[in-house]
């Protein structure tokens, strides 16, 4: 079967005009794949996660009876060490692990050291 000109003309700019469409929308208009979003969603979990478990080492310095002489430590100590101070003192430690999470200790250090 053989179409008019003008069907044909009309079928390669549909054509032509999804191309355009899906090629800005996926560059300029943001959309994403659901693998892609599904990453994003999982990064963003992650980060709320570990500021939730940050804030709670913070909270457990401040909650500290001996937080001022551990604090003094850092103070007088370098900032690569400031890490290892926070994880001995058992704050960066959650409740449902055994050992301090070395990420969580970091974290919690230099927002501990921005206060200081």
């Amino acid at each position: 079967m053989i179409l008019s000109e003008a069907y044909q003309t009309a079928i390669i700019g549909a054509i032509c005009g999804s191309v355009v469409v899906l090629a800005l929308g996926f560059t300029l208009g943001g959309w994403v794949t659901g693998g892609i979003a599904n990453d994003r969603a999982d990064m963003a979990a992650r980060l709320s996660e570990r500021d939730v478990m940050v804030r709670l080492c913070v909270a457990r310095s401040v909650g500290d009876p001996g937080s001022s002489e551990i604090i003094a430590n850092m103070k007088k100590s370098n900032s690569y060490t400031h890490a290892q101070i926070v994880a001995n003192a058992g704050w960066a430690t959650m409740p449902w692990e055994t050992r301090p999470d070395r990420r969580i200790a970091d974290e919690c250090a230099g927002r501990l050291s921005k206060e200081f």
